[in-house]
This record gives C-alpha cells, structure tokens and sequence, in this order.
C-alpha cells in the first residue's frame, strides 16, 4: 500500500475551501448605483383631477412602437431620446431621494425618486401642469 503524506493533501484543501470562500465584493448599493443603465418608458401618467397624488386611472401604456429612453451612466451624464426629438444630453446627481438633471432640452428638473430596483424606475416631477409620473424598464 502507498503512503499518502498528508502535508500537502492538507494544503491543497484548505486553499480550496479559503478560495472557494473568498467573494467578489460588490460596490455599494445606493439610489445612485441602482439607476445607473439604459431605460425604457413604459407608462406615463399626470395628475389629471389635481388630487396631488397619482390615480390608476391616470396611468397609461407608453404606445407600441414609441422608444422613448433616458441613460443615466456612471460619469454622471446621461440623455433622452424619442422617435420624434433629437438626443437630449444632461448631467445629473442624486441628492437623497431626488435626481437633479440639468442640460438640454430641459434647462433644468428635478425627479422624485419614486422605486428603483433592478428592472424598474418610477420617477415623480412636478411640472406647470401639476404632478407628472412615469415608469421606466430596464434595457
């Protein structure tokens, strides 16, 4: 029978169990992270009867075949497009629950940052027309 020496049977073990513990570690989550990427908008809505507050009634389906889409990247830039209106490029920053964007198109807006998670942006602003909703997909 062949002997084993254990030494090294040891060693490679226990790199394999320090190694097979050791984790990627993620950056931390913040309301900034969680909107970096490409999104879509899916449904829209205003506060038609000036309640203050978003009815279901008032929610609508973006129409099939309208792409319109905002970027928010990492570098704090980002821009909107439609089919019908040229890239809008802004810079924006989140300040606790609120993005604040500033560039063309718009001089300036604030969002309330209604949810965010991995598939969903809902964001809030006011406007001269009252509250304004909408809801964003991941792309």
């Amino acid at each position: 029978m062949q002997k084993i020496n254990v030494i090294p049977v040891l060693l490679v073990l226990t790199l394999a169990v320090i190694g097979g513990s050791c984790s990627r570690k993620e950056g931390v989550d913040t309301p900034f992270t969680r909107i970096v990427g490409k999104w879509k908008k899916v449904n829209y809505a205003t506060d038609d009867n000036g309640n203050g507050a978003i009815d279901p009634y008032e929610i609508h389906e973006v129409e099939n075949g309208v792409n319109n889409t905002i970027a928010f990247n990492a570098d704090s830039t980002g821009y909107e497009t439609n089919d019908f209106t040229p890239q809008l490029n802004f810079t924006w920053r989140v300040v606790e629950d609120s993005i604040y964007r500033t560039g063309s198109g718009h001089l300036s807006i604030v969002y309330h940052l209604a949810a965010v998670n991995s598939n969903n942006l809902t964001l809030t602003t006011n406007t001269n027309l009252g509250l304004a909703w909408y809801m964003y997909e991941k792309r």
